[in-house]
């Protein structure tokens, strides 16, 4: 089947490529004021394989936002930003905190990344969950990997997805990413953490329209 879409839709759809290329290739490896509040705070690890040995190592923090503002334009795809652990351990950063900071931007596998954040600022603090570094230790040995990236793990709290940096007999690297349980389930199909996340939402809802 064919799309038919009329030219001055084309022209625009074109017109707003060529502006976010131009705007990309402009601001892609220097520093940028970004703000915005943060949507998750995951642990961020990186599992290298060569032959029978493997090692999975821990890499820092991963901050994902939605709706940031690099400078003063909106971005409303996710923007990531990657922290090394002292960063978290001095700023305690939870879902729900409003940040802004400088930083240098990268692009991962498609992902907008910023790197090397400094002059961090907290504007607004959230009560989301605070990952810290004891915590990461634990769930490091009692975490499970996944080959299967189910939409329910990626989007619950206890998903992560990990880089993986394979070595094969040939020498070639592969690169790919896994699905990282911190919860430790066997089994992505019978958790019931995203359930409960559904229920708890439900409830906050109700609790909220009898206050009203």
């Amino acid at each position: 089947p064919k799309i038919i879409v009329d030219n001055e839709k084309y022209n625009e759809f074109i017109k707003e490529l060529k502006d976010w290329e131009d705007w990309l290739s402009y601001h892609l490896y220097k520093e940028i004021d970004f703000s915005g509040e943060i949507k998750t705070v995951k642990p961020f690890f990186k599992k290298e394989i060569a032959g029978k040995n493997s090692k999975l190592r821990f890499k820092g923090f991963l901050l994902t936002f939605i709706n940031g503002f690099f400078n003063i334009t909106r971005f409303e795809d996710p923007v990531y930003a990657v922290i090394p652990p002292f960063i978290q351990q001095r700023f305690n950063f939870v879902p729900g905190d409003k940040i802004e900071f400088l930083a240098r931007l990268f692009i991962d596998k498609g992902r907008l990344v910023l790197k090397r954040l400094r002059r961090i600022e907290i504007d607004e603090k959230g009560d989301g969950f605070l990952w810290t570094t004891d915590a990461v230790r634990v769930v490091k040995v009692t975490g499970k990997i996944h080959t299967t990236q189910d939409e329910k793990c990626l989007i619950c709290p206890m998903g992560c997805l990990i880089d993986v940096e394979e070595i094969g007999k040939d020498g070639k690297i592969k690169l790919y990413r896994r699905l990282f349980c911190l919860e430790g389930h066997e089994d992505p199909y019978t958790c019931g953490v995203p359930a409960l996340l559904v229920l708890e939402k439900e409830q906050c809802a109700k609790d909220l329209a009898l206050s009203l």
